[in-house]
């Protein structure tokens, strides 16, 4: 009788040592919290980290927007001044920055302030969301029939390779929302099956030559738009059609689903997934999940999670004094949150992995 008493009492007290060390955890998450000295006391928002902390900032006045290179000693240089601009991607080393601005495509060498452009429209297309290659010699965008009515046709989407120099183009497929895997090796992009009132999205994935073209079936529901590829090309994620967000094993075609629901419930709340990110290790993903009213759809909060590659590890971010704009990963454990006592400041923060 004593024996399983003493081994009941065991058991009770591994258990609630076990509780306590995850709230312990959970509340050491970020060991240091310092000002990011780069920034000094801009209020500008910083649009990408380029390796070696050196930023891309943007400030917005009367609709026209203007682009900073930052580099790692603070020194600054105007690098585009014009219509507002939006859909950001650099090359690997960071020294060509893609971005699109009123009808145009811009690719822009940070260092030397060379300029590409190219024009979106044509007589027959809408060309839209391009993104940079890693080796900075390319950008892949989609383009769509512009259509006499809305929903007249669906998957009209032709998947395009563009040299940045020379602009000779290919033909990838049709298709759209394309997005280069980490060593521009690969094309992941949506394509839509089905008819207009019955129509479901899958990934498919294509070597940058065309060749090798493969369908995800794991991969369904997901739209393409916001699709992310892990930094060692092994995967993608996006939240999908039923708000999940979704994993997926590029080369195994598994994919793990972790729901909102398993980010906690709110009474008479509604959650869904906003940003997402991966970390430069690709072990982490962090997530932006926004905070509704059932009824009224008004936002009442913002929360920030760790996700781990496989899903199993869930951690919330809770930073007294700093705003949940969604952070910048510097490395795999340093994120960059803007200060929310301080606007103009923005704080570097060590967290630690989910993993």
């Amino acid at each position: 009788m004593k024996t399983k008493l003493f081994l009941r009492l065991t058991v009770f007290f591994l258990l609630a040592s076990s509780i306590v060390t995850g709230q312990e955890i959970s509340k050491r998450m970020l060991h240091k919290n310092q000002r990011f000295e780069v920034m000094g006391e801009s209020t500008a928002e910083i649009v990408q980290v380029l390796p070696g902390e050196k930023i891309i900032e943007k400030t917005t006045l009367d609709n026209k927007a203007t682009l900073f290179f930052t580099d790692k000693n603070g020194k600054q240089t105007k690098i585009y001044d014009g219509n507002l601009v939006d859909h950001f991607s650099h090359s690997q080393a960071g020294e060509r920055l893609c971005f699109q601005a009123g009808g145009e495509f811009i690719v822009k060498d940070v260092n030397t302030l060379q300029e590409f452009r190219y024009q979106t429209l044509d007589p027959i297309y809408l060309s839209s969301f391009a993104t940079i290659s890693r080796d900075g010699n390319e950008i892949t965008f989609h383009k769509s029939a512009r259509l006499s009515k809305e929903g007249e046709t669906i998957n009209d989407g032709v998947i395009m390779v563009r040299n940045v120099i020379t602009q000779e183009e290919r033909v990838i497929g049709n298709g759209g929302w394309p997005r280069w895997s980490s060593n521009s090796s690969q094309i992941a992009f949506s394509r839509v099956e089905g008819s207009i009132g019955d129509w479901t999205n899958y990934l498919w994935v294509v070597n940058s030559d065309g060749t090798g073209l493969r369908k995800l079936e794991s991969a369904i529901h997901m739209g393409g738009a916001h699709v992310k590829w892990s930094s060692d090309g092994k995967y993608v994620m996006d939240s999908d059609r039923e708000e999940n967000l979704r994993i997926v094993n590029v080369l195994k075609d598994e994919s793990v689903v972790v729901p909102v629901s398993r980010l906690g419930k709110i009474p008479n709340a509604r959650k869904y997934f906003g940003k997402t990110a991966w970390s430069p290790d690709s072990k982490t993903i962090l997530a932006q999940v926004f905070v509704d009213k059932d009824i009224t759809e008004e936002n009442i909060g913002i929360e920030l999670f760790l996700i781990s590659v496989d899903g199993a590890k869930i951690e919330k971010i809770d930073i007294p004094g700093l705003n949940k704009d969604f952070p910048i990963w510097l490395n795999s454990s340093e994120l960059l949150f803007r200060n929310s006592q301080q606007g103009n400041l923005w704080n570097k923060t060590i967290v630690r992995s989910a993993e």
